[in-house]
């Protein structure tokens, strides 16, 4: 089965579609930042999926086990 290589034109489209990130042009520069806040709803419901979900109130930090130092 032959492959073929697509160039992408826009290869953060699909990100910016799903408002993950932002971009902001300046000039010839195009700055993107990352929105975490979409990203982990993303990532959540994706685990959730899964049967993984947990809400955050409920993680506690782990405590070092006995004779270990950090």
């Amino acid at each position: 089965m032959p492959h073929t290589l697509e160039l992408v034109e826009d290869p953060y489209a699909v990100l910016r579609e799903a408002e993950l990130i932002d971009a902001d042009k300046q000039g010839t520069t195009i700055t993107y930042q990352l929105r975490l806040s979409v990203l982990e709803d993303a990532l959540l419901a994706f685990a959730d999926s899964f049967g993984i979900g947990f809400a955050p109130a409920d993680v506690t930090p782990a405590k070092p086990a006995e004779g270990r130092t950090s």
